[in-house]
């Protein structure tokens, strides 16, 4: 009786399939594939089509720091005989506008604002328009509704800010469900930047004001003094001609004229900081004014059903293989 050689174990199947292979295989189960893909881009119209619309407006800026050697200021304080700086030691609050929007009390200036928006016969919050309703039952639940009022305003999904570096021109994108709606917004937020670019300049120059008095006070003292300590120094020595009382007199007076100087300078830097303090003028420059748009910006809705039905797509062919690969390796 021949000898049979001996029985090896089966391992796994690990065959490699070749581009002919995997075209058959594909068209095998074109039932699964398009079935699945089908169910996605289903699935992926429902959703668009439940997506409200949005419009979009952008406006485009610059800002001005408050340099009071720009139009009527200069004129003013030259006819004072004053000599108005660059203004370049203010601090520039249009770096912080990204901070700014973000601000509690800056996005409840908008939400408390009443707005006129297609489809309503008089204005509305914004919460009406996003049809959300307020918990007035208690002021913890009146306090929650506000912040979650804020925290979805200022996600950046509405209003975004950005700003260039190389340029410092400052962008300011509104995204809201109906034209006149973006825009109002868009004009509303630009009239509050301004009013905050204004508010800051003039806070600056306040406290500039306040320490120069404060500053002119004490020189006027020092001024008085040296006057007295002088005209006391002379009646003491009418008929001395001494070398040390000669050099006193002059040490005396170059004390009085430098308090002198001091205080002129001083009146002169106060006088600037009125005039600081009182500057109307517009900080901010518009490149591009908001416009109403016409066009909706979003959502791309087919481009939305055609990601997710090559999504879909792919994740069918990827269950077709998945379970071929289990068939020929683990069923018995």
């Amino acid at each position: 009786m021949q000898e049979q050689p001996p029985r090896q174990e089966k391992g796994p199947v690990c065959d490699e399939m070749s581009l002919k292979d995997v075209v058959f295989f594909l068209l095998r189960h074109k039932v699964l594939i398009i079935v699945g893909t089908a169910l996605f881009a289903t699935g992926a119209v429902s959703i668009a089509l439940t997506l409200p619309n949005y419009y979009q407006s952008t406006a485009k800026l610059v800002t001005r720091t408050s340099d009071p050697s720009n139009g009527g200021l200069a004129q003013m304080a030259a006819l004072a005989g004053l000599s108005v700086g660059s203004g370049k030691s203010h601090m520039d609050p249009s770096k912080y506008f990204a901070d700014v929007i973000r601000d509690r009390s800056f996005v409840l200036k908008i939400l408390s604002k009443h707005w006129f928006v297609e489809g309503y016969a008089d204005s509305v919050l914004l919460d009406q328009v996003w049809g959300m309703e307020k918990d007035s039952s208690s002021e913890n639940r009146r306090y929650a509704y506000e912040t979650q009022m804020v925290n979805r305003l200022r996600g950046g999904e509405f209003i975004t800010l950005t700003t260039d570096r190389k340029t410092e021109v400052v962008t300011l994108t509104t995204r809201f469900m109906t034209p006149a709606l973006t825009l109002q917004i868009n004009q509303h937020v630009l009239s509050l930047l301004a009013e905050y670019m204004r508010e800051s300049f003039r806070s600056q120059a306040q406290e500039k004001r306040k320490f120069i008095e404060e500053r002119i006070a004490e020189v006027a003292v020092d001024l008085e003094n040296s006057e007295n300590r002088l005209a006391s120094f002379k009646e003491r020595n009418l008929a001395t001609t001494a070398p040390k009382v000669f050099l006193e007199e002059q040490r005396l007076q170059r004390k009085l004229a430098l308090n002198q100087e001091l205080y002129i300078q001083l009146k002169k830097q106060f006088e600037i900081a009125r005039i600081e303090e009182k500057n109307d003028q517009p900080l901010i420059e518009l490149l591009q004014s908001p416009e109403l748009p016409i066009v909706k910006a979003g959502p791309q809705r087919s481009r939305i059903v055609a990601i997710t039905a090559i999504v879909g797509l792919l994740l069918s062919m990827t269950f077709a293989f998945a379970r071929r690969w289990y068939t020929s390796n683990f069923r018995k």
